[in-house]
């Protein structure tokens, strides 16, 4: 144990003579320490002033330190100046992981590919032999995780063949169209950025057709034109075609394949790249389809994608029917509707009144959000045979045994069937629950049944831009058709035809309050985006607006004026057919979407309308002449709209 000191000790310490060999420990460097980074000082051990304690920093920097210092001062940052912002995308090399596997019929392998995409964290999977068919989306939409969509191209006739890709959402890509090639099946996308990858995914039938290596030859040229980045994944035995071989060799391609990809020991997938580094090239076995699955990485500039983003809601489940009612009536009170028989400025307070009452119960709120989703099917039980399966999975690469490899091949098929178990139950349970709401029960059938929407990604302002004038061209063409028709000519009726009526609807009748319940009644609560507050909320508290709708359709009749606000539709292109190219306007149908008050509006009138046809004994006359298409109820409908067009259109 160290002594222990006094005060006085210490004392008696510092003033004691320094020993004779501190000159020598000095003179030979042993009590000299290394300069200190920070401000370049020599430690300088001073003993000049007796009974002090000396300072050991020195006065001055040394030469050293000095140098570094000013080596370091002689940039000036003055004469830099600032990038300028860029508005464009950030550009930079994004990591790529794609898999190809021939999948012999994609209908009961589905959910273990769907689980193979986000256990490896793909980006693409491209799969050759789905046999799916034409209008057959129901394997494709099992295969897609969550975050995921799919572009396919199925066999136009017959069985097998079909080959499709399925990749994150994030990533921007575009079909390119190309005539269709009778000795073998393709389907072609780029990737979007500076250079351009365009990649195309290739199956050739095992039976053998002369005009290949010509069609296959122009395929090629077709490619090289777009970009000078090309990938071509997909299924051909490019081991035994000489021919085969000397086209890609011509084409300065390289096939990257060079171990077996089949059961059987063959080389029969195909990975070719020209103008790109592929890395990390190596197989994976399922153990359910008689191909290895081929998993590569790719560098390629792409912008970067955003994982997050920020979206606005309103929490409608928080807003209860008899507080919006107290809210319209204390604000309806507070300020009462304008006096004036004009519907454009009733419409306004309506939709003034409605929006406030809204922002008061339930504000826009902002979140971000990720939009990662797990299967809601996914049990616990699931969980624990996925883990049970890897550890069989481990095992057998460790030993490598056939008694291994037997039974993480029977625990596999185990678990595949689970997983089909387990996502009927679900649906078949959520379709029986849903069998009286036929609104989620078509949502359902149209998520499993209907292609993904792979068209609301790619719309840019460009696009809505692009969309606007060409239907304004259409109706515009519209128009001028109407007003360059020549009249109709009253035709005469024939001596034996009868005389229905005398009467004619000159005038629409105003409606009460009490006939406005009646009226909404059969109305479906669709809401529009222009659409001041949603349609159910409207239906629950009618009692406090009643007095307000029902003038305002008053007024609409008695006028014979439609509001501004109520001929505004919200229009959304949606693609005629699956499969068509959404960069062609001509492929979309637009399917418009009046407000809610507009649509009573038109059920009014078609009320009144039908009760003139019943009155005058023209409702049998009406409905022969709809029954072949139509309904009653459509076809006085599809009359009312034509009525309120020309009020659109002239008034």
């Amino acid at each position: 144990m160290p002594p222990l000191y006094s005060t006085s000790d210490l004392h008696s310490l510092n003033n004691h003579m320094r020993p004779d060999c501190i000159n020598i420990l000095r003179e030979t460097g042993l009590l000299r320490r290394p300069p200190h980074r920070g401000s370049g000082r020599m430690f300088n051990y001073n003993f000049s002033t007796p009974g002090s304690i000396p300072s050991i920093w020195s006065c001055s920097r040394t030469a050293t330190s000095s140098l570094r210092h000013h080596n370091k001062r002689q940039v000036h940052l003055s004469n830099l100046r600032p990038l300028p912002q860029s508005s464009q995308p950030v550009m930079k090399q994004r990591h790529l992981k794609l898999a190809l596997l021939n999948t012999r019929s994609l209908n009961n392998k589905s959910l273990i590919l769907n689980e193979f995409i986000t256990d490896n964290n793909l980006d693409f999977l491209c799969i050759t032999e789905t046999w799916h068919k034409p209008l057959d989306y129901f394997s494709l939409n099992q295969t897609t995780p969550a975050g995921y969509t799919y572009m396919d191209k199925p066999r136009p006739e017959g069985r097998g063949g079909g080959v499709a890709a399925f990749y994150r959402k994030d990533i921007k890509t575009s079909t390119i169209s190309s005539p269709a090639a009778p000795s073998f099946e393709h389907l072609t996308f780029k990737l979007s950025g500076p250079t351009p990858l365009v990649t195309a995914i290739i199956y050739r039938p095992p039976k053998p057709n002369p005009s290949f290596p010509s069609d296959f030859s122009d395929f090629l040229t077709q490619l090289s034109a777009i970009s000078p980045s090309v990938l071509l994944l997909g299924d051909t035995d490019c081991k035994s075609a000489t021919e085969f071989r000397e086209l890609l060799h011509f084409f300065n391609f390289t096939q990257h394949v060079n171990f077996p990809t089949h059961s059987r020991g063959h080389i029969l997938d195909l990975v070719c790249s020209t103008g790109l580094t592929i890395h990390h090239l190596s197989s994976f076995n399922l153990n359910i389809p008689d191909h290895l699955a081929i998993i590569m990485d790719i560098d390629i500039p792409i912008p970067t994608a955003k994982d997050k983003r920020t979206i606005s809601f309103r929490n409608l489940k928080s807003i209860s029917p008899s507080a919006l009612s107290a809210s319209l009536t204390s604000k309806i009170s507070a300020s009462p509707p304008p006096l004036t028989d004009n519907p454009s400025d009733l419409t306004k307070y309506y939709n003034e009144t409605l929006s406030s009452c809204l922002n008061q119960l339930a504000p826009i709120k902002s979140k971000t959000v990720s939009f990662t989703h797990s299967a809601p099917w996914y049990t616990p039980e699931l969980h624990k045979m996925k883990s049970r399966k890897r550890q069989l999975e481990r095992l057998h690469k460790k030993t490598g045994l056939t008694v291994h490899l037997q039974a993480y091949t029977d625990y596999l098929q185990q678990y595949k069937d689970a997983l089909n178990t387990a996502r009927s139950t679900y649906y078949s349970h959520l379709i029986h629950s849903g069998s009286t709401n036929p609104k989620a029960l078509f949502s359902t059938i149209n998520k499993l049944l209907k292609p993904s929407n792979n068209t609301s990604n790619s719309f840019t302002t460009d696009k809505c831009n692009s969309f606007l004038s060409f239907f304004q061209t259409k109706i515009n063409t519209i128009y001028k058709d109407l007003s360059s028709s020549p009249a109709p000519t009253a035709c005469t009726p024939s001596p034996a035809a009868p005389l229905l009526t005398s009467q004619s609807l000159s005038q629409f009748s105003p409606m009460s309050p009490g006939e406005l319940p009646k009226t909404m009644k059969g109305m479906k609560t669709s809401t529009c985006v222009l659409d001041p507050i949603p349609s159910h909320l409207i239906k629950d508290s009618l009692p406090a607006i009643s007095t307000l709708i029902t003038e305002i359709i008053n007024s609409s009749l008695r006028s014979g004026l439609v509001p501004h606000s109520l001929k505004l539709a919200a229009v959304t292109p949606i693609l005629k057919k699956p499969g068509l190219n959404p960069d062609i306007m001509s492929n979309f149908r637009p399917i418009s979407n009046l407000p809610f008050l507009s649509k009573i509006l038109e059920r009014t009138v078609a009320t009144q309308l039908k009760a003139h046809l019943c009155s005058n004994d023209l409702l049998e006359p009406f409905q022969s002449g709809f029954r072949s298409q139509h309904s009653t109820e459509t076809a006085l409908l599809k009359v009312t709209n034509d009525i309120l067009l020309c009020l659109y259109i002239y008034i």
